[in-house]
């Protein structure tokens, strides 16, 4: 099976902004343990997630989907990247990591 292509990095904000502002930014249990071990909350997420300039693609071969790394800076200042799946609606966005 090919990979169908990702979306294009204008699309991937777009998309991450709706899930802002209708609520619909999920926090997986891998990132709850990421935020734990590497000192960074949920609002620090929203905060690189809202400042974003790119959603660059990441193939994810455990689940055959595409992911998007947002980079950004935390509150306090300190460079974060989150990694985001897109809910199968479309109206959605699943935080996978940070790091």
């Amino acid at each position: 099976m090919s990979r169908p292509k990702p979306l294009k990095a204008e699309d991937g904000l777009k998309i991450v902004s709706v899930a802002l502002a209708r609520g619909r930014v999920y926090p997986s249990n891998h990132i709850r343990q990421r935020m734990r071990e590497r000192n960074f909350d949920i609002n620090d997420a929203i905060q690189v997630l809202e400042n974003a300039k790119e959603a660059r693609p990441k193939w994810n071969t455990k689940l055959a989907t595409w992911n998007y790394d947002l980079d950004g800076k935390d509150i306090e200042g300190e460079k974060l990247t989150i990694r985001v799946a897109i809910t199968e609606d479309i109206n959605g966005v699943i935080l996978v990591t940070g790091f």
